[in-house]
């Protein structure tokens, strides 16, 4: 009769594999984002049942998506803050892809240490275009003591509908308080002259305290109008 079979009357190998129903793991609810570091998986471990943690098998010292956003109509600023920019993670890269700016402007780079509510002063940066046609050096930014980095190399992005721009940066010093905080920019876009131009870039700022929390990227002029943003953490 029925809630009479209790585990004490069930065999300790009485649970075959033919008593599995097919669906015994695709019928269970799915997970919506990737699993925590202790969450468990069934393993066989020749032929013997064992659990693992997540984090066992997840693999180190790759990048880790942690936030995406698309924008689509015009925004001051995409940022990313503390809740993302955590201990975790020993140095972050964000992707831009399909930038665009509402007017001709150059973009840049702002690093806080207080999640926003003020920006790091005292970056010394050099980032430098290149016409993609002849190599010829067309902006060349090199500056002492600003507040932001230069994405673009000082040079005005296009603000053509078909005018999109592409950047990669790297972070490095968000919690090292022995190494300056840091940016590695690579790129390209075609300016407000039409060219195409391919962007390398350095920049840092080695007063205390060398440590950030926030980053966000903006035009100098006007709003981002389109871009896909995506920040990832990497862990050593």
């Amino acid at each position: 009769s029925d809630n009479t079979v209790t585990a004490a009357k069930i065999g300790s190998n009485a649970v075959t594999a033919a008593k599995f129903n097919a669906d015994v793991i695709s019928g269970q609810t799915a997970l919506s984002s990737a699993p925590a570091d202790t969450d468990e998986f069934l393993v066989s471990d020749a032929g013997v049942l064992k659990r693992i943690d997540y984090s066992l098998i997840k693999g180190g010292g790759a990048y880790t998506k942690l936030l995406s956003t698309t924008v689509s109509s015009g925004v001051s600023e995409v940022a990313f803050n503390s809740t993302y920019i955590t201990s975790t993670y020993t140095d972050y890269k964000i992707i831009i892809q399909n930038l665009l700016g509402a007017s001709e402007a150059d973009f840049r780079l702002y690093i806080s240490t207080d999640n926003g509510s003020s920006f790091k002063d005292g970056f010394k940066y050099g980032v430098q275009g290149v016409d993609s046609n002849n190599g010829t050096a067309i902006s060349n930014n090199d500056t002492e003591d600003a507040g932001f980095i230069s994405i673009s190399g000082g040079s005005a992005l296009r603000a053509e509908a078909d005018a999109n721009a592409y950047f990669e940066i790297n972070l490095f010093g968000h919690s090292d308080t022995a190494s300056c905080v840091s940016a590695h920019i690579t790129g390209g876009y075609e300016n407000n002259s039409g060219r195409g131009v391919v962007v390398r870039g350095y920049g840092f700022d080695n007063e205390t305290p060398r440590t950030f929390n926030y980053v966000k990227v903006a035009f100098n002029s006007g709003n981002i109008d389109k871009g896909f943003f995506t920040l990832y953490g990497r862990s050593v």
